[in-house]
């Protein structure tokens, strides 16, 4: 079932998207709700990956907190 919103959005962001989706042949809420699957989809799955990471390297890394946070603080690290 389809519901109605409204929003507040930037009117560059919203020309931007119309011009999307003039250029694709889709009416604009068809293309807002296609952005929005897309981004709920990828922020799943990103957030799934990270969860996995995690979950994978629990426990790897046995050196003493207080050198993790030395050697997290060092300038060297930090610009990568």
């Amino acid at each position: 079932m389809k519901k109605k919103v409204g929003t507040i959005i930037d009117e560059e962001i919203l020309t931007a998207a119309k011009k999307s989706a003039i250029s694709k042949r889709q009416p604009l809420n068809q293309f807002f709700e296609e952005a929005l699957k897309m981004y709920i989809s990828i922020s799943d799955d990103q957030q799934n990956k990270n969860q996995k990471i995690c979950e994978h390297t629990r426990g790897v890394l046995s050196i003493p907190l207080k050198d993790l946070k030395k050697i997290m603080g060092e300038e060297s690290y930090n610009e990568a």
